[in-house]
């Protein structure tokens, strides 16, 4: 038994290895490195990218009902290999073909990560007896792989000067990498009624159970957030332009920006201690929103950059308390992956709604009144689901600090 805890309590570095593997640093290169090559077009970028994204929408939810039922760690293999091969045919690059399938994959992978990895890390830290400090553990875990994503961030400029190919062969690597971590990983062990349990569970004894536990309402919430930040960044590098940054900068604040998501992540554990997931959302959804609205209103150039450098840090810093929250409802389920990839699934569904709400506003008022629309927009939806979801939708035993 002592041997056991000794092989799970080694999964912990494991994981920051793993974590800083699963970053995607040439992300930002990828429609520039498509357009290098010979009679690819832009119009093209879209239809690949819209490819990849309706992948990941269809392998959500089974990828994560899929993961309960073969095991996690099994899931976070296939996730592995999904994203080595998606990675090699970026490498491999050349038409329209390749990027849209390399796309999927990329998707697919990351879809089979999706839920997984946190359901993963929850059931190994409760078999450590340590799922109360899984915010400050994974908090931590996601720290240091900020950290190495700003580095990484710092020298694209640097890597991509001496061949454009050379980002994407380095993600090999890590890809490789990840791969063996991931086939180390020890298994919590499990027992003969819930092996059988989750053998003997449907799909839609799935759904039922997450009815029951209420985890929807705050998967909502946490999604129409996430999506309101997401769809805000996405003109992120075309607004300071239009503001007047150089383009060699961009590079410079993204890297900053991990760093916020590196010493958010770090700390952010603390608030799980003192607040509810109600009273933390309410507070996010006021200072977000505030901040979205100053984006617009206040046009000085590197407010917009700090603004934008502290809204998306924050956010994706925050990611191992939005998943503390949510597991506090589903911690007794033994399908976790599939849960969370529920979650995930209503993120997707609300960023394709809120993409179309800001190109809106952009496109009929420009950035700094459509930014000001938006955040006042975004205002108005989430505090209408908050009072609907949260307020009204969770039973009042929910409303009380995490002990």
């Amino acid at each position: 038994m002592v041997n056991q805890q000794k092989k799970l309590q080694s999964n912990i570095w494991k994981f920051s290895l793993y974590y800083i593997t699963h970053r995607r640093i040439y992300w930002p290169l990828l429609t520039v490195y498509f357009l290098s090559f010979p009679d690819n077009t832009a119009q093209q970028v879209g239809l690949f990218l819209a490819i990849g994204q309706i992948g990941g929408f269809i392998f959500e939810i089974p990828s994560g009902y899929i993961s309960d039922k073969i095991g996690h760690k099994q899931a976070l293999i296939l996730s592995k290999i999904l994203l080595l091969a998606s990675t090699t045919l970026f490498v491999i690059g050349g038409n329209v073909y390749i990027f849209s399938l390399g796309a999927i994959l990329f998707t697919a992978g990351f879809a089979f990560n999706s839920g997984t990895f946190g359901a993963f890390t929850h059931e190994v830290l409760s078999a450590l007896k340590k799922d109360h400090q899984y915010s400050k553990i994974i908090g931590s875990i996601r720290s240091k792989s900020f950290i190495v994503s700003a580095i990484l961030l710092a020298a694209l400029p640097f890597t991509v000067a001496i061949n454009f190919k050379l980002p994407f062969i380095i993600a090999l690597f890590f890809d490789f990498i990840g791969l063996l971590i991931t086939l180390s990983f020890v298994v919590p062990r499990q027992t003969k009624f819930q092996v059988e349990e989750i053998n003997k569970t449907n799909f839609k004894a799935v759904f039922k159970e997450g009815r029951v536990l209420r985890f929807y309402p705050i998967a909502i919430v946490m999604g129409l957030i996430t999506s309101i930040i997401i769809s805000c960044g996405a003109y992120r590098d075309v607004y300071q332009q239009f503001l007047g940054i150089n383009i060699i900068y961009l590079g410079i604040f993204m890297a900053l920006s991990r760093l916020i998501s590196s010493a958010t992540s770090r700390y952010i554990y603390k608030i799980y201690h003192k607040l509810s997931a109600q009273a933390y959302l309410l507070i996010i959804i006021i200072v977000y929103s505030l901040i979205i609205f100053s984006i617009g209103y206040i046009q000085n150039i590197w407010y917009v950059v700090t603004a934008f450098i502290i809204l998306v840090g924050s956010l994706w810093g925050s990611t191992s308390l939005f998943d503390h929250y949510k597991l506090d409802y589903i911690k007794t389920s033994h399908f976790k992956a599939t849960l969370l990839s529920i979650g995930g699934l209503s993120l997707n569904l609300f960023a394709f709604f809120t993409n179309l709400i800001i190109a809106f506003l952009i496109g009929r008022y420009l950035y700094s009144l459509g930014y000001m629309y938006f955040g006042g927009v975004s205002f108005i939806i989430l505090m209408a689901a908050y009072f609907i979801f949260i307020r009204f939708g969770l039973p009042k035993n929910k409303w009380v600090k995490n002990s």
